[in-house]
């Protein structure tokens, strides 16, 4: 494998009847969405094997889900991010908890996980050398939620947006090169118009999820990003929404163009291009990731549902 493409292995689980894997560490974040505990709840049922799990807490964890972990012969430690979420506190807490890990073989839900918190520990991850292999799980949403049935009314940023840089991932900047920045779109206007005021590109690039989850978000993603109009968007690229490697892989494309210039990508797309975009930094350390934090996100009324398991080795 070189930096130049990724191959991969994807699996889809429709329904979980038997076990999904064995792995030593299951790695999990705990919010408002109910998907967020699906994988979790398969650890406790023992359909998903391991004998050692991290629970990151978001918000408070059902009773009945902590008796049943307490009722398991699984070792368990928490990180408790109800009160605190400032991104300097979770990396010290992600050290304690990743680095010293003498496993082999991780398996990380990124469902409820922020794209900055699923980064960084992808991060600490790959400088552990004991880890020698990584499986991603994804729980893909029913559908998604727009407020009086409007897609332009998808509203999961909640309060004024801070513009972020993510702990191992600022890349290198040269003067005298221009300035690129990809955004990998979503649904929220005002999140890709604050990336891209705050950035001041000499060039826009985007990349949309197609084909996406379900075939009208394609049209939704573009629709909801003013931004393309206004600035004369030179180039939409697509990508599949649910394969971070062919995001891998395009990324690799797209750069190659202009391998001088200074890039800065925007992962505000699905979770699973966001994971492509990680991916690809981690291997080519010259780009910057950077990342649009609101006062908070709004779990709740974002998305319905969540059966369909997407599995990825990464």
């Amino acid at each position: 494998m070189t930096s130049e493409e990724k191959w991969y292995r994807i699996k889809k689980y429709e329904e979980v009847g038997s076990v999904l894997g064995d792995h030593d560490i299951v790695i999990v974040s705990i919010n408002e969405e109910p998907r967020s505990e699906r994988i979790l709840k398969l650890v406790i049922s023992g359909q998903i094997n391991c004998s050692y799990l991290i629970i990151q807490l978001n918000c408070q964890l059902d009773d009945s889900i902590k008796r049943q972990i307490e009722e398991s012969n699984i070792k368990v430690e928490y990180l408790d991010f109800v009160n605190n979420s400032n991104i300097q506190v979770k990396v010290m807490h992600y050290k304690k908890a990743l680095l010293k890990i003498k496993y082999s073989n991780i398996c990380i839900d990124m469902t409820g996980f922020s794209v900055p918190d699923l980064f960084i520990i992808m991060k600490m991850l790959k400088m552990n050398t004991q880890v020698k292999k990584i499986q991603v799980h994804y729980v893909e949403p029913t559908q998604y939620k727009y407020e009086m049935l409007v897609s332009n009314n998808y509203k999961y940023s909640q309060g004024q947006l801070d513009l972020i840089e993510i702990p191992g991932y600022g890349g290198r900047f040269d003067i005298k090169q221009k300035r690129i920045l990809i955004i990998i779109l979503g649904f929220e206007d005002k999140v890709s118009k604050y990336f891209y005021e705050s950035v001041e590109p000499n060039h826009l690039i985007a990349i949309n999820g197609f084909p996406s989850f379900i075939h009208k978000y394609k049209d939704i993603s573009i629709l909801n990003n003013s931004i393309l109009e206004s600035t004369g968007c030179e180039k939409i690229y697509h990508s599949a929404a649910n394969n971070p490697f062919k995001l891998y892989n395009k990324l690799a494309e797209i750069i190659k163009l202009d391998p001088q210039a200074n890039y800065t990508i925007a992962p505000i797309g699905p979770k699973p291009m966001s994971l492509g975009a990680c991916l690809f930094q981690l291997e080519n350390q010259k780009v910057k990731i950077q990342f649009t934090m609101p006062e908070k996100f709004s779990h709740k009324r974002v998305s319905d549902g969540g059966l369909r398991i997407w599995e990825y080795e990464v």
